[in-house]
């Protein structure tokens, strides 16, 4: 819903992406899906997204669905295994504050950049890395020195 209300530009970006995955997804498994008309018919994420729900009918709508995958506050509270999230505070789509009120575990790190959008994280300068990939590695190599 928020994709479909945001900028057109990331709409359209993330419906391109969606569809070729739909239509790779056809490919793979004719014999399951038929997305053709559905991806004509449809330029909404939302629109879509109820259009291909008869092909899960395990879910009786995209609520129940969404429900499947969401991360309720009570989420991270069992970890038992470090974690660590990277969002940022100007996400279009993500309220960052969805995450500072999640119940916190000693395994769960709470990463919220100043800026990156909603994927997009990258420096400022050139060569226009991801400070997010550089950060994630910078952390692998620390546990590694750490069980060394």
């Amino acid at each position: 819903m928020a994709i479909d209300a945001g900028p057109a530009v990331y709409r359209r970006y993330f419906m391109k992406k969606w569809k070729r995955s739909l239509r790779i997804k056809e490919h793979l498994f004719p014999e399951r899906y038929r997305f053709e008309d559905l991806l004509k018919k449809h330029d909404t994420c939302m629109g879509l997204t109820e259009a291909i729900m008869g092909y899960y009918p395990e879910y009786p709508d995209y609520r129940t669905y969404f429900r499947q995958y969401t991360l309720m506050n009570g989420a991270f509270r069992s970890l038992e295994t470090p974690l660590t999230i990277f969002t940022s505070a100007d996400d279009p789509f993500i309220d960052a504050n969805d995450f500072r009120g999640l119940t916190r575990s000693p395994f769960l790190d709470l990463r919220i950049f100043p800026h990156g959008g909603h994927c997009g994280f990258f420096e400022s300068v050139f060569p226009f890395a991801c400070y997010h990939e550089r950060e994630a590695m910078r952390m692998i190599a620390e546990d590694v020195r750490e069980q060394n």
